[in-house]
């Protein structure tokens, strides 16, 4: 793929809702009162950015493995819109949908499955909403985490400049506009 300098491009994906035998690691849901006893989130992601975060309506699920250690974390948000501050646009949806995003698992933990299984099971603990992942093409490990949670890739978003092209690929998944965020 050719990279045109200042261009952005992003893969947008959709769970099929398909069930898959996953890994039996427990999600969990990490809520602001949990912070004060808690504090080890703070290495994954600063407080201010987590305030913010839970004041908007969005939560941070984690997966822990076998021994009670958390190994995988994603934040998700029912809305019928997301912001992407790479493309300083706000997807609209006709619907909710749960957005995944901001990921993270940690270099020691990474290549054991956990990043695609907190994905599929945050996508079934939120199955009233059509879940929907995304990542840079560039980004091989997240993009393969993803399919292997049970996502589809159907969009293709690209901006360069102020222009803004959205391709639904293969006529599929759910429709969406952007609009430049204010």
């Amino acid at each position: 793929m050719i990279k045109i300098p200042g261009s952005t491009t992003i893969l947008l994906y959709q769970f099929n809702k398909k069930e898959k035998m996953m890994p039996d690691e427990s999600i969990k849901m990490f809520t602001s009162s949990d912070l004060s006893d808690n504090k080890w989130i703070l290495e994954y992601f600063p407080e201010t950015l987590c305030t913010k975060r839970w004041n908007n309506g969005s939560e941070l699920f984690y997966l822990i493995d076998k021994e009670g250690t958390p190994c995988s974390f994603v934040w998700s948000k029912n809305n019928t819109e997301h912001f992407f501050g790479e493309f300083n646009r706000k997807l609209i949806f006709p619907r909710k949908v749960n957005f995944l995003y901001d990921a993270i698992t940690p270099v020691k933990y990474r290549g054991k499955g956990y990043y695609p299984t907190l994905l599929h099971k945050t996508s079934i603990v939120n199955n009233d909403y059509i879940s929907i992942g995304y990542a840079a093409p560039s980004n091989i490990a997240s993009n393969k985490g993803i399919v292997k949670a049970g996502f589809e890739l159907t969009h293709k978003i690209f901006r360069v400049l102020n222009f803004v092209k959205i391709t639904n690929l293969n006529n599929s998944g759910i429709n969406f506009n952007a609009r430049k965020a204010n």
